[in-house]
This record gives structure tokens, sequence and C-alpha cells, in this order.
């Protein structure tokens, strides 16, 4: 078997918001996204987005926060 370990790779706002609308249509779209990060394998398929933004509830929101 083959193993290959996933590496770290820039994502648009834009192609991570399609990635979770395409793997996940239970959710919405992110809201509030201030980054994104990405997991693709050697040949460059990417297998997982991470979303960074502002947290939605007002009682957690602060400007030095964020939500995974």
């Amino acid at each position: 078997m083959n193993e290959s370990r996933p590496h770290l790779v820039p994502v648009r706002s834009r192609d991570a918001e399609d990635f979770v609308r395409l793997r996940h249509r239970h959710h919405p779209p992110p809201a509030g996204q201030v980054f994104s990060v990405g997991a693709a394998d050697d040949t460059g398929i990417l297998r997982a987005v991470a979303v960074v933004g502002r947290p939605v509830a007002q009682p957690t929101a602060s400007s030095r926060s964020l939500n995974p």
C-alpha cells in the first residue's frame, strides 16, 4: 500500500465555500470567513479544508477571537 501524507495548501475563500457546499450539503457556507487552508494529497487533490472566521454568536464576538 502506498501511503502518502497530506500537505497544507492555500485555499481561496470561494474554493473553500464550494468544498463545504459540495461535501456538507446540510450546512450553509460559513459566514465571516477570515482565512482558509486545505489539505491535499500527493496528486494535488484537495481532501479537506479548514475555514477560520469570526464568531457568529454575539456573546463570543470580540476583536480577538476566531472560530475554527
